[in-house]
Parts: C-alpha cells; structure tokens; sequence
C-alpha cells in the first residue's frame, strides 16, 4: 500500500478541511475510486449509469449514492473513513464498497 498524505490526496483531487484541531482531507468524488459513472439529464435525474464498466441499472446507481453521505481521510489516524447513508446497494456488501474506495484512493495515489 502507498502512504497517505495530505498533499498526494488534494493532488487526486481531495479538499482540504482544518478546524477546531481536525484535519481532514475531504472526497467529493468519491465515485470515481469505485469506478461508477453516471450520466444524467438536465434535470438532475440518472438515465445512465456503469459500475467497473459494467451496466448497472439507474435505482442501483442512486442506491450506490445513497449509501454514503462522505468520504474523508484523518491526518490523526491516518485512515480512510466513511460516512454511511440510509441506502444499502444490491451489487455489493458496505464492506466491499469501503475496500473499493480505499483500493481506489491507493491506486490514485501510486499513479502520481
């Protein structure tokens, strides 16, 4: 595994966050390290979406979404931490979701 820094993760496009002693770095597009993709209509709606290439329906997709509200890094600990939605994906466990995200975030950062 690569190591976590402050600055290799706002270099794949995390936002830093300090205040009353924390410091975190934020992901906002965190459905980038799982590989989903999403297209939608203007009107905000999904009318397509992928996971790891792979066709996945638009109800997925927003439960996908639904299943994590943030995703952040602790400069205290050092670890990825998540933030879990109401949501519960059908096309994998919370479990594989967090490992997906970490798996991605370390791939992310080896490629800098």
């Amino acid at each position: 595994m690569t190591t976590l820094t402050v600055e290799t993760l706002v270099a794949i496009g995390g936002n830093r966050w300090t205040k009353n002693g924390y410091d975190r770095v934020y992901f906002n597009n965190w459905t980038r390290f799982v590989g989903l993709e999403i297209e939608r209509y203007k009107t905000g709606n999904i009318y397509n979406a992928s996971l790891r290439g792979e066709p996945i329906s638009n109800a997925e997709a927003r439960r996908i979404l639904g299943a994590i509200t943030k995703v952040y890094w602790d400069a205290a600990d050092g670890q990825i931490h998540v933030k879990w939605g109401w949501d519960t994906p059908r096309s994998m466990t919370r479990d594989e979701l967090y490992q997906a995200i970490v798996d991605g975030i370390h791939a992310a950062v080896a490629s800098l």
